[in-house]
């Protein structure tokens, strides 16, 4: 009776080393799907015409839409002049899914974002024919995305 209790713990300690691999990658299988299904980076398209619509999907959350364009608008530094139109969300907690604003079209401010340029009172300058310009999807809790567009 001995003999056999040492012959099982002897097979148990050579299956141990398979069962702590089998276990790891379990739990590495389990942590990398929790992953795919928690953040989604954003995809943003532009569709329509002008003014044209912009799609986004993905799991973040919209913190500013910026369009820029090849022409000067204002004064400034970097960027900053040549940004045509610029949406941010209006205080902490009204930033809303990419997906539940999508699509925004251009000029139209969505509920809880406020206009930053040109100011509140204007409407943003209209856009071109054959001339490219670039919107950029700035989010939280995913990465945001950039897009350069012509208005055909």
């Amino acid at each position: 009776m001995m003999k056999r209790r040492t012959e099982t713990s002897a097979a148990q300690e050579r299956m141990r080393p398979a069962k702590i691999v089998e276990w790891t990658v379990l739990v590495l299988v389990m942590v990398s799907t929790v992953n795919c299904f928690s953040e989604r980076d954003t995809k943003l398209a532009v569709q329509g015409g002008n003014p044209p619509d912009f799609t986004m999907t993905g799991s973040g959350k919209l913190t500013a839409l910026r369009v820029g364009g090849p022409r000067k608008q204002r004064e400034g530094v970097a960027e900053d002049p040549y940004l045509y139109w610029v949406i941010e969300f209006k205080e902490d907690g009204s930033a809303r899914s990419v997906e539940s604003l999508s699509p925004i079209l251009y000029g139209n401010v969505p509920t809880g974002y406020v206009q930053v340029f040109p100011s509140p009172t204007q409407s943003p300058p209209p856009l071109s024919e054959d001339e490219i310009y670039g919107v950029n999807a700035v989010t939280m809790n995913a990465n945001g995305a950039r897009v350069k567009f012509c208005d055909p």
